[in-house]
Formats: structure tokens, sequence, C-alpha cells
């Protein structure tokens, strides 16, 4: 799996050697890759809901923009 996917996160493609790797798995047991911690912990948090997930890249998408704070010069 760790080869097919390209040896990096499955979700963040991270190939950080220093990072610490888990096994991603279904509900069934079965593998479905293989992903760095960070990636993993959010998985965990955002697997029972996708409704709210998709919600909040949403969010994030329609405010991910820094306010413009230079100064106007006339």
């Amino acid at each position: 799996i760790w080869l097919d996917q390209g040896s990096c996160c499955a979700v963040c493609k991270s190939t950080d050697q220093g990072k610490r790797w888990e096994v991603n798995r279904r509900v069934d047991g079965s593998v479905r890759g293989v992903v760095c911690s960070i990636c993993s912990g959010m998985l965990r948090m955002i697997s029972k809901d996708i409704a709210r997930a998709r919600s909040a890249i949403a969010y994030l998408e329609d405010h991910n923009h820094t306010a413009d704070t230079t100064p106007q010069t006339d």
C-alpha cells in the first residue's frame, strides 16, 4: 500500500520521514491507506460526519483570505 500510494501520506502527500505513520482503516477493519499522524487525527474527527466536514471546508474556502491592512494613499 505504501509504495502504491507513492511512499507518502495518502491525504497530504507528505514524504517527511520524521513523521509518525499510521495505517488508516475502515470500520470493517480493511485498510484504506497509510497516513501521517496529523492527517490520521483529522480523519478521526471528520469521519463520523462527512457533511459537517464538507461544510467546514466550504467555510474555510470562503473565508481563507487575509484582510487587506495596507494603508491607502491618496
